[in-house]
């Protein structure tokens, strides 16, 4: 679907386009589950619909489609919860297919492994040695598309990473569909000619950076909109819209709003009386319960817990801002609105070796669920700079003592730490441990979440 001619998810508009072209059977992945109205539609022009989803159920009826295969609904047994839409598409063909058809199957975990980090999947169980797996044959992937975008994103590392896959690969594949229309990222993957792969790709690095300015302009309308209309003392979820504020990206900006803010963030754009919303929420701020208990607000929602989406009308926005802070106020304390860093460990920078870092990365992929360590060490020194990276990152040099020099570089509030380092005498750092290589010699750089005094 075109996000913004079509909306998100399942609708009876792409079930008429199926009945123009006579087809018999469709297969939504990735929504479904909550898409009542399009799935009775597609049933009374005599289509079969199969659902493949791994959006949470609110409480209510399931949908009446041919099949839905979804984790979460009543009594499924199947142990893993946490598969990515694109992990049950990948079981579900390994059900489908038999012989070495099944086992050409592996060969395109390079994809679903770009999928499961890309949705932010929790790497745990079954998500864990698909994207383990998966790295492997991304990293000697011979798809036309891919290595196209690796090509126009500069990308030298021989190696993929999680990191590679969220920053670089993934949000160019959803730039088409932020900004445009996503068959663009379809074609890419699915093209065998290189020429057609380059010059995809090079679409989806300009859809990528129109992305961005479409966001930065967002993100600045919604925070002008937090000082100008939010009350923290009296409202503990975030609640902005705007008029034709671009669907794309209105996730985006709500994850930036949590961010900055430490509170769940609802980010809404009208167009017609009718706003497309993004939901994003902190740890102990369950979504799709708290949106459930405020249904009668909406014309309809779903998600996780963490992330969600919804449709409503213009004149129902004042009454679901003070419902769902409603249920804000009952369930989020004070407490839980305090961000927190949660440091695994205290550790001396004497006893930061190569050999520790390596322990550490056997840890690896991380990402969701499995987040990077956190080490904190205390009463360090600088040693030398800080010198501002980028124009926001910060990069400087440490010690503990008589111990050691360790070069440290942080990107969250470069700025403002270059600012605190320079009247500091002695200060505490949060960070996760990384090798580098010089030449021949590894060395290991501080990669800094935070610093305190």
């Amino acid at each position: 679907p075109h996000r913004i001619q079509d909306g998100y998810g399942f609708s009876e508009k792409a079930v008429d386009e199926v009945v123009a072209q006579k087809a018999k059977v469709m297969v939504t992945v990735d929504s479904g589950t909550t898409a009542h109205q399009a799935i009775a539609h597609a049933n009374q022009q005599g289509i079969d619909v199969i659902v493949v989803d791994h959006h949470e159920m609110p409480e209510g009826k399931l949908p009446e489609a041919y099949a839905l295969v979804n984790p979460f609904q009543p009594d499924c047994t199947y142990p893993d919860k946490g598969l990515a839409s694109v992990g049950l598409v990948f079981q579900l063909a390994r059900a489908l297919v038999t012989g070495s058809m099944r086992d050409g199957l592996w060969e395109h975990l390079d994809l679903v492994c770009l999928g499961t980090v890309a949705d932010v999947a929790p790497l745990t169980g079954e998500n864990r040695l698909i994207v383990q797996e998966g790295l492997k044959r991304l990293s000697a992937t011979q798809k036309p598309g891919l290595k196209a975008l690796k090509e126009v994103a500069s990308l030298k590392a021989t190696q993929m990473t999680t990191e590679h896959v969220g920053f670089v690969y993934g949000p160019r594949i959803n730039a088409a569909g932020r900004v445009g229309h996503a068959a663009g990222a379809l074609e890419l993957l699915l093209t065998d000619d290189v020429t057609e792969a380059k010059q995809l790709a090079q679409q989806l690095d300009a859809d990528n950076r129109a992305r961005r300015e479409v966001e930065a302009e967002t993100l600045k309308a919604a925070l002008s909109k937090v000082d100008r209309e939010i009350n923290f003392n009296q409202e503990k979820v975030i609640v902005v819209h705007g008029d034709n504020w671009h669907p794309g990206v209105i996730g985006i900006v709500a994850s930036r709003l949590v961010d900055r803010y430490g509170r769940p963030a609802i980010v809404i754009g009208m167009s017609n009386g009718i706003g497309k919303g993004s939901a994003r929420s902190i740890g102990d701020f369950h979504l799709v319960d708290a949106l459930s208990e405020c249904k009668e607000w909406m014309v309809e929602f779903g998600g996780h817990e963490a992330a969600a989406g919804l449709t409503i009308a213009r004149e129902k926005l004042s009454g679901f801002r003070q419902a769902i802070n409603q249920v804000a106020s009952e369930r989020l304390s004070a407490k839980m609105l305090t961000p927190r860093l949660e440091v695994d460990g205290e550790i001396p920078l004497k006893a930061l070796t190569v050999e520790t870092v390596e322990w550490i990365d056997r840890m690896k992929p991380f990402g969701a669920g499995n987040r990077k360590p956190l080490l904190v060490s205390r009463n360090l020194q600088l040693h030398a700079g800080p010198k501002v990276v980028k124009g926001r990152g910060v990069h400087f040099w440490v010690r503990q003592a008589d111990g050691p020099v360790f070069e440290a570089s942080g990107f969250a509030r470069g700025a403002d730490w270059v600012d605190q380092l320079a009247t500091l005498k002695r200060f505490s750092l949060v960070y996760t441990p990384v090798l580098s290589r010089v030449g021949a010699e590894r060395l290991i750089v501080l990669k800094v979440k935070d610093l305190r005094g």
